[in-house]
C-alpha cells in the first residue's frame, strides 16, 4: 500500500516537473494557487472544529433530546456508545486530519514528532474544556494557527514538489498514532470521571472560576 502510494506520488512529481518546464509562467500561478488552498482548507478545518473540540461535552446537545424520551436503559446505552465508541471516533479523526496537515505544512521529518504535537494540542485542549471552555477554544485555535504563521514564513513552504514529496509520509501515521491516540483517549476517560466527582459533589463551579 506504501509502495503504491509513493509509486503515485513519484509520478505525480515527475508529471509536474515536466508541465512546469513547458509552462513555468502558468505552473507557477497553478503551485501558488494550491499552496492558498492548503493553507485555506487547514485554516478552515481549525475553525470549523475548533469549538466543537474545545466543548466538555460536545456530543451533549445532539444526545440530549434522545435521552430525555428514553427509558433509563435506553440512556444508559447511549451514554455508553457515545463514551465508548462515538467519542473515540471523532477524536480519532480530529487527530489523524491534524496530523496530515502538519506533515504537509512543516518540514518536521519524523512522524513521532507530528504525532507528539498532535496529541499535544488535542490533550491540552481537551483538558481545558474541563475547566474553561472559552480557554479551550483560545488553545484549539492559537497553537494550530501559530504553527500555518510559522509554516508561511518559511522559505521552503512555496515549494509545491516539497508538499507532494510529504505524501509519502501519510500513511505511516497509521503506523505510529495507535500509543497516542489511547493516550488521548484514556486521558478523555481519566477526564470525565473526574468531571463526573465533581459534579455529584457540586464542585464544578468552584473548579471553572
Amino acid at each position: 500500500m506504501v509502495e503504491e502510494v509513493s509509486s503515485l506520488i513519484s509520478g505525480f512529481i515527475e508529471m509536474h516537473e515536466n508541465f512546469l518546464s513547458q509552462f513555468q509562467e502558468v505552473g507557477i500561478f497553478i503551485d501558488l494557487m494550491l499552496l492558498i488552498l492548503l493553507g485555506f482548507l487547514y485554516a478552515l478545518f481549525i475553525w470549523k472544529l475548533h469549538r466543537f473540540v474545545a466543548t466538555k461535552n460536545f456530543l451533549g446537545k445532539y444526545f440530549e433530546k434522545i435521552t430525555q424520551s428514553s427509558n433509563e436503559f435506553t440512556t444508559k446505552l447511549i451514554y455508553l456508545i457515545e463514551y465508548l465508541i462515538i467519542s473515540p471516533f471523532l477524536i480519532f479523526f480530529w487527530f489523524l486530519i491534524f496530523s496530515s496537515f502538519l506533515i504537509l505544512l512543516t518540514e518536521i521529518q519524523e512522524i513521532k514528532v507530528i504525532l507528539i504535537i498532535s496529541t499535544i494540542v488535542i490533550a491540552t485542549t481537551r483538558m481545558s474544556s474541563y475547566y474553561n471552555e472559552e480557554l479551550a477554544r483560545e488553545i484549539a485555535k492559537i497553537l494550530p494557527f501559530t504553527m500555518l504563521a510559522i509554516s508561511i514564513i518559511n522559505p521552503t513552504f512555496f515549494n509545491i514538489e516539497r508538499v507532494l514529496r510529504r505524501l509519502d509520509l501519510l500513511p505511516l501515521i497509521f503506523n505510529e498514532m495507535f500509543f497516542y491516540l489511547l493516550f488521548i483517549i484514556i486521558l478523555e476517560a481519566i477526564l470525565r470521571f473526574f468531571g463526573f466527582i465533581f459534579t455529584l459533589f457540586d464542585l464544578e463551579e468552584d473548579v471553572g472560576n
